[in-house]
């Protein structure tokens, strides 16, 4: 349908697509390339055949106007993939079903359905199927979700302070030994570097930043170490602060 005043009329694909072409040309004349933008949203990334056609299609426009709902919730999370596995698009599969500790960050699997890059299948369920074999749900969160609702701890982190929390649990990992050694030296590059870090850090004073009792922390975190298999999961709401890239 084409818009003719008010009123739609009919028009084929050729009317369109010239009348679509020679309005767009238009644009670019009187400005650039870049006056064409464009917003895409998550459903964008699970066709690969839209990705393709959309960005060959801008790369033949020439216009940088791309914009995409990650750049508001998961470029961070992009960012840290390929910084850890080498492609912005690596996103471990989560080993839900041998998991004895889900640290929740961020998220809200009973209503995103454990979905991001990896999708996981009725995930959040068998979590809770999991949970009630013994495993250990801990949700990070500000707000009582739907899932913080459902698990085992709720800790209410002061918004944009998880990397407090976070790293105070990683001092009592560290301090008392209770790290993986071997995994640390074997899979792992910079825990001299992270050692240091933490090192320096004040339990006290990262239990106060992110108003979560210190004693709660080293609990959460001696279980976590504990675990015989234990997982973090982070997403959007991690994301969507400065320190995104603790994700």
């Amino acid at each position: 349908m084409r818009r003719v005043g008010n009123s739609y009329v009919e028009a084929t694909w050729d009317e369109a697509i010239t009348d679509i072409a020679a309005r767009m040309n238009a644009v670019i004349d009187a400005d650039c390339p870049d006056a064409v933008g464009v917003y895409y949203g998550n459903p964008a990334g699970f066709s690969s055949s839209n990705i393709i056609f959309m960005n060959g299609w801008l790369d033949a426009v020439g216009t940088r106007s791309r914009y995409f709902v990650g750049s508001i919730d998961q470029n961070a999370m992009h960012v840290v993939a390929d910084a850890m596995y080498g492609s912005i698009l690596m996103a471990p599969v989560s080993d839900i079903d041998n998991c004895d500790y889900f640290l929740l960050v961020g998220t809200n699997p009973a209503v995103s359905a454990w979905n991001w890059l990896e999708t996981v299948p009725g995930g959040w369920r068998r979590a809770l199927e999991r949970q009630a074999q013994g495993a250990t749900i801990v949700v990070v969160d500000p707000l009582r979700t739907e899932s913080a609702d459902k698990a085992d701890v709720h800790l209410a982190v002061r918004p944009a302070q998880d990397w407090a929390l976070l790293l105070a649990m990683v001092k009592v990992i560290l301090d008392e030994g209770l790290e993986h050694t071997e995994d640390c030296t074997d899979l792992a590059t910079g825990v001299d570097d992270l050692r240091a870090l933490v090192a320096d850090a004040d339990l006290d004073d990262l239990a106060a930043r992110c108003d979560v009792d210190r004693a709660q922390i080293e609990e959460v975190a001696r279980d976590f170490a504990a675990a015989r298999g234990a997982m973090v999961v982070t997403r959007t709401g991690v994301s969507m602060h400065l320190t995104g890239t603790i994700a």
